[in-house]
């Protein structure tokens, strides 16, 4: 939109608008780009400032020739960026890579990603943790066993609260999901004849019970390992975020399932685009970690 006039754009398989048309169907301008997102056969007319990648947010200030992808100021003309990658060295050893210096195979959606919760629902945010500017989605979200869905029972030991060992919300604080592990199914183990999951770092995916051929129904279909970052943990641990949908979770975070399928596709995207890990915010507002989760 330029003033009055509208303008219509056609993006390619990147997601870079390469051509602004009006209202009428004519052409306007056009833009290529190479794998950097250098620009070259630009045409005169009205661009965007959501040019290269712009599906994904990356913004161009024409005035400085820089892009701002999420938590950094990018130069395409070097491939690099202007700052350290604020994840410091888990994103491997040049702090100032763009796309581990391979654009042809690998994205960068965002420079960073973060998520918060807050005791009935989960926001996924582009950019910096902490900042709240760019929500690219909120979904229900549940911590806690059915009766101790208060956050009361979260910052305190639980055998002081007299509840379940580990029956109360997850504790308040901030944990990382590494995404640098490639998902795969969680292993089980045997205990006096029954199995259980053993414990798993990053993605993983729940096997297909034997005796119902179906997913482990306390768990849903997949979960992603929450490691505690900062914050108190009470005597507890093996914490995760997973998509059961069935209104309670002991020690972790639950989704419904539409909204964990919606999780899961963006933190896939995330480890596709070369993002190593992705911080959570337990943060609770409210008392009730209840949220609307059943059968969703």
């Amino acid at each position: 939109m330029a003033g009055t006039t509208q303008r219509y754009y056609r993006e390619n398989g990147l997601g870079s608008n390469v051509t602004t048309m009006t209202s009428s169907g004519s052409v306007d301008s056009r833009t290529e780009y190479d794998a950097y997102g250098v620009e070259y056969n630009v045409s005169s007319g009205t661009k965007s400032e959501f040019r290269f990648a712009g599906k994904h947010g990356y913004y161009t200030d024409d005035r400085s020739g820089l892009q701002l992808l999420g938590a950094r100021y990018y130069m395409p003309a070097l491939g690099r960026f202007l700052t350290q990658d604020p994840i410091g060295h888990e994103a491997g050893s040049n702090l100032y890579q763009y796309y581990a210096n391979n654009p042809l195979v690998k994205t960068d959606a965002t420079g960073l990603d973060w998520i918060l919760y807050r005791g009935q629902s989960l926001t996924y945010y582009r950019g910096k943790y902490g900042g709240a500017q760019r929500p690219i989605f909120t979904i229900a979200a549940t911590s806690g066993l059915s009766g101790d869905q208060e956050t009361r029972y979260s910052n305190i030991n639980a055998e002081n609260a007299g509840i379940d060992n580990s029956g109360g919300p997850i504790p308040a604080g901030r944990y990382r999901i590494d995404l640098g592990k490639k998902p795969r199914t969680a292993d089980q183990v045997q205990i006096d004849g029954d199995y259980y999951l053993a414990a798993s770092n990053g993605i993983s995916y729940m096997p297909k019970d034997s005796d119902s051929n179906s997913e482990y129904p306390n768990w849903g279909t997949w979960r992603a390992r929450l490691e505690r970052v900062r914050g108190k943990i009470f005597g507890r641990g093996n914490f995760y975020l997973h998509d059961s949908g069935k209104g309670y979770s002991h020690v972790s975070i639950e989704s419904s399932r539409s909204g964990g399928d919606m999780l899961l596709k963006r933190l896939l995207y995330a480890r596709r685009s070369g993002i190593k890990s992705i911080d959570v915010r337990v943060e609770y507002e409210g008392t009730s970690t209840r949220g609307n989760t059943t059968g969703n």
